[in-house]
Formats: structure tokens, C-alpha cells, sequence
């Protein structure tokens, strides 16, 4: 018979780059089907709640200000997040609204990922049904769906969406395709950072294990390039990369400091105990698919991992036989360095430390592990392999396999932490999102494997049999993921419509009061800033100053007396909470949300005559809610901060670490006392974060301390549950250090502290200054299941304090406060204050009073806010923990605040302005030789024509 045939433009229209684009974007659209029926369910990273602000600020005054005061008592714009994919999105969004312009966006990044798959593939194999197959896997994978139609999550799916164009512009580059691909591949680098650099992370391992290759291939080929001209190209890339994103990245270097998108202890406790330890304990979850992906979902945590983190067991499927076919069949050296990147990724993502920690072997998970240890040294032996290491090979291959075994006892994030700014703030590097590349490619290839032998053994089936195959495998995807179609059409709960009612009852709050919403998904917080009001508390939970964060999210997690002190400093003055019906889900129905007045608020703008001047930040916040309510201020800083403060100081505290031995130049009644407290709450939060322990009380639980201050009378101790008949013991520390010295009190708990503690009561001793002294705390007459808990720190770098059953544990610390006779409340300021806030970053306070003051404004301390009192420039303190302080004298005065980007934010704009500029005029000079050398041979075949007519 014949060969089966195609006609010329048949071919073409098949193989056009133009028609797979098309049919990947039908694809893609119409596996979304009618998003604008469903909702972003959870909106994790807020996008919505941005693009929103964003909007409204330029609808207001024409521009976005660089300082934010809606956000957490303001940060500035190049904090949020970073701020570029914001701003791409507000002129969609002002066709479409904040919603939609996010959908509009994500969907626009799946095409463009799903493209991208394909353009590689294609580069890689020349097979176009291979490429297609690629192309459909990544852009309808799972992953990536639950993040975009679920989460919303913008970042991650633009991370995604850059991975395939990385690799292929990276690879054409070092090939010497061309500078322009080089430039290609900084760029699109570049935009991955700036989308998510936490997820952004995961291409640094993908394009180191593609630049080893391709370092290695220049010299297989035998290619004319030396070293030095290979590693221009890689720094070319790097240079390209780092000057585009310089406005953003400088001032996050010289600035991290100041704000947080996760503190440490946070990182540190998700990596350990966290998702990242629920990942672990069950490895399947990412071949797990819930079953509750239709209609309104209330899923339970678990099951929502579930839905976010599933790969899909087809993709899966094929690529482990990909792996194992690809040590000796692999042609193009790419696909080894993709795929052992994505396993890699997929091994920290599934909490390599955690896995450490527990022990899989210990769980019974032999068989699970073992076959994760074949595959992965399947990949390995390949990558190697492409190597061609010959003597080397074997020593390389223990070291890799050595080095991957050992990496999660190291914790290298964790250890990373401490030395490298750019990982000190940012929460553990999400490795996960360049697994779907792997499954991407590892699908795809077996068609063009098969579609080659076919052109081999049988010409005449070769097309048809190839995209049969094609076809088959692409079904077979599209039925795997199928049930996360679904996403797309998902309500959210009642949620929002419970916020919108509330919202009502905003209309009547006092001015420039702020509402903590008690929610971290930003739909139904929107609702509750349409209003006007600033948010205490939002979603994502720390893109603010550090100090605000610990003000507002930690106060979350402690106790009701000291959370609502804690966000009175920030001026809130509802705090929201929320009733459900289904108590146990992730996503739980809002049946109503009832605004509740916080007694403890503070007015966005005070006045003290009296403060307290603390050299330790650490422990400044904590100081402040002690003391603010005695109408003192706190100002961090040290001996400088003394002399800039025009308000009484009744106290200084100027050592580094005051919460070791705190040493008063000026000590007053009490103080010592208030220090202790701060220090003992600030470690209970941190505890929280970190991951806190709980003892019973049938072992006797207690410890050991030193009393800084006479009249000692009571302690307060943070337990788990109410502590019911329980009762402490407190004795002096005999001299030979022992725990039998003289009983100092023996005593039942006696209700709660200010702070929300369990406290215990006695006589004041009132020479206990200096003193040591050890506790416990015993219930006899509790039952077993019922009998109370403490909290113990753990991991918290320094001689712990903790005695069980009178034996020392030095690796752990009670959570607990000794209590002593408090200094009296001091009176109010008599300053009188006329406060107008002119635009974002900007306040003016009219000021008159008979006596020196501080005046705090309740938005963040940062670098770049400046003062003038009376039109001259005076020193903006760091005030009550975390805002903005200004010293004024007696009389009356006018004071302004206004918010200026720092040099750093300058520089950082200057060096991407000249990088896009050098760009810009090196692709036009380009373009224009590309152009006269195309004139040239143009000219030429006109004169060579025209002579072979002569």
C-alpha cells in the first residue's frame, strides 16, 4: 500500500507554531469552562486584596503612593509581595474588577505556561505530537489548577509559567544561539522572582543541573569555546537577571530587617512540625486525590493539602518509566537535568527535614521509600552518565547519592537562615513548583520514543501511530484531572455575605480606628476595607513591619487579655469574630460575624509625658502592652534614643539582651518587674510559633529562676487548659543549689492575670531581689486525662530552666512570669492633639500642652519617615514597639510626617532603569545589523540574478 501522506499545507497548518497555540489555549480556556461563576476560594496570597488597593488608590488620587497605609498599619509598595504582577493587573482590573483581573491573569499565565512546555519539547525532540502532549500536561496539571482556580495564587502559577521558557532560552544561549536568548532567559528569570521568590527558589537547582550539562556538552561536541567565554554567558544571564529586578531586590537587602513575610521561628516550626511534617508523615498525599472536589467545599485541612499538593498518577506514572528508560536512551541531555531537578524538588517538598525527623523507616514506610530510592537513583545514574565522568563516575555518584541522603539531617534551610538575608525573610523555598516541568516532559517523551522507533521500523505508521499514542495519553491526562475542574465553578462559603452585614456596622466607628477580621482569606476582609476602615490583620499574615506582625499576628495566638492590649497599640478598635457551623473545616461556612468593641484601644495618634527608653528590640513590643496602659511610651533605641526623647523618662533599659540581666541606670517602682513579664511573654510567643511542648502536671513541672526585683508575689504560668485545682510550690534555691531550701508558698491557682494567665498569688516577699529560687506545679486530685498542662519552650538556644519532678532539663524552658508589686499607673498626657493624616505617608498633628511629650502615631516605623516640628527636621523614633515617634516640647507646635523611599529604593531604580536601557538600545542595534545584513543579501542575490541573466 502506499505511505500514508499528508498534503504540503495540511503539514504546515498541523505543525504551525501558530496552531498549537491555539489548541493549547482552547485547551486550557476550555478546561476552565465558566470561571466567572466560581470564586478565588481561599485567594491565598491576596492578590485580590492588592490589585483592589491598588485600583483604589489610583482611582483616588491619580497614582499609587509608595507608602501604603491600609496594610497592616502601612508598608511600603515595594513590600507587597513584590509589587510588579500588582501592578500589571490593575488595568484589568479596572475593566473586569480585582476578581476577575486575577482570573483574567491566571489563565493567561497557564497558556503561557502550557506554551512554553510545548516550545521546549518541540526544541527538544522536533515532534510535534510529543511537544502537545507536554504542552496539554503542564497547563491542565493539578498542581497547577488547584493553586489558580482554588487558591488564586498568582505567584506560584507565574513561576510555573516561567519554568519551561528558562530552561529552553537558557539552553539555546549557552549553545550560542544567540545573545538575545541569553538576555531571554535573565528576563524571564527575573520575572519568576518577582512573581514569588520563595517558589523562584526551585529554578536555581533546575539551571544549575542545565548549565552543568550544558557545560559538559561544549566539550563532547567538541564546540570552539573556552571556559571563560562559557561562564560570561552564565553571568550574563545572572547580571540581566539581577538588574531587572534591582528596584525590588536592594531595598529588600538593605530593609528585611524591618518587615517579614515569615519570621524564622515560623519557617522553622512548618518545616518540623508543620505542612511540611503532614507531607511527610504521609508521602502519598501527593498521589492522593480527595474525593470532595465538587460544589461548595468545606474540606477539612487534611483533604485541602490533598487538593492543592496532587500531581496526578498518569503523569506520575510515565515518568517513572521515563526515569527508568532514560539512563541510556537520552539524546538530548536536557530532559536528565529537568527531571532530576523535579525529583529533587519533589523530595525537599515532601519535607525532607520532617522525613529526618521521624524516621520513614521507623513508620513502616520500607516499601514507599524503597521504591523513591530506585527511581531516584535511576535519575541520578543518568544525570551522571551524561557526564562522562569515566573514572570519576563512581566516586561522583556516591557523593551526589551521599549528599541527598544526608541533606535533611543537615536542615540547610534552617542553617541558611542565619547567614543569608534573603532567605531570613521569607518562608521555607516552595521547591514543588518545578515538579510539574519534570511530569511535563517525563509524559511527553515516550511518544517521540515511540514516534522515533516508529520512523525506524515501520516509516509508513510513523504519523499516524505517534499521534494515536498522542492522543491516548492526552485522554488519559485530562480524565486524571478532570475532578479538579470543578475549581473553576467553586462558591465560596458564607462567608463574605456574613462580612458584607458586619460591614454595616462599621459606618458608625470612630475615625481613623482600625478592625482586626480575624480571617486570613481576603474576599471577605475586602468587604470589610470597602468600608474604609484600616486592617490590623489580614492575609497573607505578614507582609508588614516585624514589629507590627508580632503586635498583631502573635497577639492572635496568646492570651485575650494580652491580645487586646496588644492591638489596642495599633489603634483597633473591633475586633471581629466569627461563628460557623462546621467548626472542624479549613473552610468553613460563616453563619455571622459580630464586631466586638476592644476596650484596651489606643488612639491612632497619643501623646505620653512619661517613657521608657528600651535598648533590646526584641523584647520592645511586649514592653510596650505592659506599660502603654499606664499611659508610659516605650522608644527603642538606647542612649541616642534617651536624648532625642523630650517626654520623662522614668526608666532606661540599655543593655543588648535585656532579657538576661537587665541592669536600670534610672530604675523605678515596678519596672524590673514589667521587663520580666515582657521577656517571659515574648518567649511564650515565640514557643507558640516554634512548635511549643505540654507536660502533664503528674510530673511535677516547674523551675528554676532568678528574682530581678523585691516583692515578689505571685507567678503567672501559661497553661494549655484551664489549670482547675491545680497548685504551685515555690522555694528558695538552697545554697548548695539544691531544691529544698526554705518554702517560700504553697498556694491553689487564684484565677487569671491582666494577660490572661493562670495566676498564683501569696504575701509579697519583699526582699526577694537576687534571690533564686525553683517551683512546681501539682494537681493530686485531677484525673489522669484531665490532669492540666504547661507549656514548655523548646529550641530556644540558651540553658533551659525546666524541672521534672525536681530534676533539671537544660534543654527546655517553662513558659512563665514571676509577678511582682507593679508601678502605679502614671497620669494621662495633657497634650492636646489635632491629628489629620493629608494622603498615604503623610500626617500633620497640631500639638499644645504645658509639658515636654512623645507623640506615636500608629503606622509602621520604617526607614524613609521623616519629621519636622515647626517646620524643623527632628528624629522620628521607633515608638510603643513598632510605630512612629516624635518628640515635642511644652507650647504649642505643628508637627508633619511624611513618608520618603530610601536611598536604597533610588539606587535599586537606577540600576534597573540602566539595565532595561543598555537592553534597549543593545536590541536595537540588533535588530538594525539583522536588518542591513538581510539588505546585503537581499542586494547580492538581486545582482547574482542579474548577472546569470546577462
Amino acid at each position: 500500500r502506499p505511505p500514508l501522506v499528508m498534503s504540503v499545507p495540511a503539514k504546515r497548518l498541523l505543525t504551525s507554531r501558530w496552531t498549537a497555540f491555539a489548541s493549547l489555549a482552547a485547551a486550557v480556556v476550555g478546561f476552565a469552562g465558566a470561571w466567572t461563576r466560581g470564586d478565588l476560594l481561599i485567594d491565598g496570597t491576596g492578590m485580590t486584596l492588592y490589585v483592589r488597593l491598588v485600583l483604589d488608590h489610583l482611582v483616588a488620587h491619580g497614582r499609587v503612593g509608595y507608602w501604603m497605609p491600609e496594610l497592616w498599619a502601612g508598608t511600603p509598595v515595594w513590600a507587597l509581595g513584590p509589587s510588579l504582577p500588582i501592578l500589571l493587573l490593575a488595568p484589568l482590573a479596572a475593566l473586569f474588577g480585582a476578581a476577575g483581573a486575577v482570573k483574567v491573569g491566571i489563565l493567561a499565565l497557564q497558556v503561557a505556561g502550557a506554551w512554553g512546555a510545548y516550545t521546549l519539547a518541540r526544541a527538544l525532540w522536533h515532534d510535534t505530537a510529543a511537544a502537545l502532549v507536554a504542552g496539554v500536561v503542564y497547563g491542565l496539571d493539578p498542581l497547577v489548577i488547584s493553586h489558580a482556580a482554588l487558591i488564586g495564587n498568582e505567584g506560584v502559577v507565574g513561576v510555573i509559567a516561567a519554568a519551561p521558557w528558562l530552561v529552553w532560552s537558557l539552553r539555546r544561549g549557552l549553545r550560542g544561539d544567540g545573545t538575545r536568548y541569553l538576555v531571554a532567559a535573565g528576563l524571564v528569570a527575573a520575572f519568576a522572582i518577582l512573581h514569588q521568590a520563595e517558589s523562584a527558589y526551585a529554578l536555581l537547582p533546575l539551571c544549575a543541573l542545565v548549565v552543568v550539562l550544558e557545560a559538559r556538552r561544549t566539550r563532547w561536541d567538541g564546540a570552539e569555546i573556552t571556559a571563560r567565554r562559557f561562564l560570561g554567558r552564565v553571568g550574563l544571564v545572572v547580571g540581566v537577571s539581577f538588574g531587572a529586578i534591582a528596584h525590588w531586590l536592594v531595598p529588600f537587602l538593605v530593609l528585611h530587617k524591618w518587615f517579614v513575610l515569615s519570621p524564622r521561628a515560623l519557617v522553622q516550626g512548618e518545616l518540623l512540625s508543620g505542612l511540611a511534617n503532614t507531607v511527610a508523615t504521609e508521602p502519598g498525599l501527593f498521589l492522593h486525590r480527595s474525593g470532595g472536589l465538587h460544589g461548595v467545599v468545606t474540606p477539612v485541612r487534611q483533604n485541602l493539602i490533598a487538593q492543592v499538593q496532587y500531581l496526578g498518577w498518569v503523569p506520575v506514572g510515565v515518568t517513572i518509566v521515563t526515569a527508568l528508560l532514560l539512563a541510556r536512551r537520552d539524546d538530548e541531555r536536557t530532559l536528565s537535568a529537568v527531571l532530576l531537578a523535579s525529583a529533587v524538588a519533589v523530595w525537599m517538598s515532601t519535607g525532607a527535614v520532617s522525613l529526618a525527623e521521624g524516621g520513614p523507616v521507623m513508620r513502616g514506610q520500607v516499601m514507599s521509600m524503597a521504591l523513591t530510592g530506585l527511581v531516584a537513583g535511576a535519575l541520578l545514574g543518568g544525570f551522571v552518565r551524561r557526564l562522562s565522568l569515566r573514572r570519576a563516575k563512581a566516586p561522583v555518584l556516591v557523593a551526589a547519592a551521599a549528599f541527598l541522603f544526608a541533606v535533611p539531617y543537615l536542615r540547610p534551610f534552617v542553617l541558611a537562615q542565619r547567614v543569608v538575608p534573603f532567605l531570613s525573610s521569607i518562608r521555607f523555598p516552595r521547591f514543588y513548583v518545578i515538579a510539574v516541568l519534570g511530569l511535563a516532559l517525563g509524559t511527553a517523551w515516550p511518544v517521540s520514543l515511540v514516534h522515533r522507533w516508529l520512523r525506524l521500523h515501520r516509516p509508513r505508521l510513523a504519523g499516524v501511530g505517534s499521534a494515536a499514542l498522542a492522543v491516548a495519553v492526552t485522554i488519559l491526562v485530562v480524565v486524571d484531572a478532570w475532578p479538579y475542574r470543578s475549581f473553576y465553578r467553586l462558591r465560596a462559603p458564607a462567608r463574605a455575605a456574613a462580612y458584607r452585614q458586619a460591614a454595616a456596622t462599621l459606618a458608625s466607628r470612630p475615625p481613623g480606628s482600625r478592625v482586626d477580621p480575624a480571617t486570613f482569606d481576603a474576599s471577605p476582609v475586602s468587604s470589610l476595607q470597602g468600608t474604609g476602615a484600616y486592617l490590623t490583620l489580614g492575609w497573607p499574615h505578614a507582609v508588614a513591619s516585624a514589629q507590627v506582625w508580632r503586635l498583631t499576628f502573635e497577639a492572635a495566638l496568646s492570651p485575650g487579655g494580652y491580645a487586646a492590649r496588644a492591638l489596642g497599640l495599633s489603634a483597633t478598635s473591633y475586633v471581629a469574630s466569627e461563628q460557623i457551623d462546621r467548626p472542624t473545616t479549613a473552610l468553613a461556612a460563616v453563619t455571622a460575624l459580630r464586631l466586638t468593641p476592644n476596650p484596651a484601644s489606643l488612639p491612632v495618634v497619643r501623646a505620653y509625658d512619661q517613657s521608657v527608653v528600651v535598648g533590646d528590640r526584641s523584647i520592645a513590643p511586649e514592653l510596650a502592652v505592659a506599660l502603654a496602659h499606664h499611659n508610659v511610651g516605650v522608644v527603642t533605641g538606647g542612649h541616642q534614643a534617651a536624648r532625642s526623647s523630650a517626654a520623662t523618662v522614668v526608666g532606661e533599659v540599655l543593655e543588648k539582651s535585656a532579657c538576661g540581666q537587665p541592669s536600670m541606670t534610672k530604675p523605678s517602682a515596678g519596672l524590673a518587674g514589667e521587663v520580666s513579664t515582657a521577656c517571659a511573654m515574648h518567649r511564650w510567643l515565640s514557643s507558640v510559633l516554634f512548635g511549643a511542648d505540654l507536660v502533664d502536671t503528674d510530673r511535677m513541672p516547674g523551675a528554676r529562676f532568678r528574682a530581678t526585683a523585691d516583692s515578689l508575689r505571685g507567678l503567672s504560668v501559661w497553661f494549655h487548659d484551664p489549670p482547675g485545682q491545680s497548685q504551685l510550690v515555690i522555694h528558695e534555691l538552697a545554697p548548695d543549689g539544691t531544691t529544698a531550701g526554705r518554702e517560700v508558698a504553697r498556694v491553689d491557682s487564684s484565677g487569671t492575670d491582666d494577660n490572661g494567665m493562670s495566676f498564683f498569688g501569696f504575701d509579697p516577699v519583699t526582699d526577694s531581689a537576687g534571690k533564686s529560687y525553683v517551683f512546681d506545679v501539682e494537681c493530686p486530685d485531677c484525673f489522669s486525662e484531665l490532669a492540666p498542662q504547661i507549656v514548655v519552650e523548646r529550641g530556644a538556644g540558651r540553658r533551659g530552666n525546666l524541672l521534672l519532678k525536681g530534676r533539671l532539663d537544660p534543654t527546655r524552658t517553662a513558659a512563665f512570669a514571676p509577678v511582682y508589686d507593679r508601678p502605679a499607673p502614671a497620669a494621662p498626657s495633657s497634650t492636646k492633639l489635632d491629628a489629620r493624616r493629608l494622603a498615604p505617608g503623610q500626617w500633620q498633628v497640631k500639638t499644645s500642652g504645658a509639658r515636654p511629650a512623645l507623640v506615636v502615631v500608629a503606622e509602621a516605623y520604617f526607614p524613609g519617615w521623616q519629621a519636622r516640628v515647626d517646620g524643623r527636621p527632628a528624629p522620628v523614633l521607633e515608638a510603643d514597639g513598632a510605630f512612629l515617634g516624635v518628640a515635642i516640647g511644652p507650647g504649642v507646635h505643628n508637627v508633619t510626617l511624611d513618608y520618603h523611599p530610601p536611598a536604597a529604593v533610588g539606587l535599586g531604580r537606577l540600576i534597573t532603569a540602566a539595565t532595561l536601557a543598555v537592553l534597549t538600545i543593545l536590541g536595537l542595534r540588533s535588530l538594525a545589523g539583522r536588518r542591513r545584513r538581510a539588505l546585503r543579501v537581499t542586494s547580492s542575490r538581486i545582482d547574482t540574478r542579474n548577472r546569470l541573466r546577462l
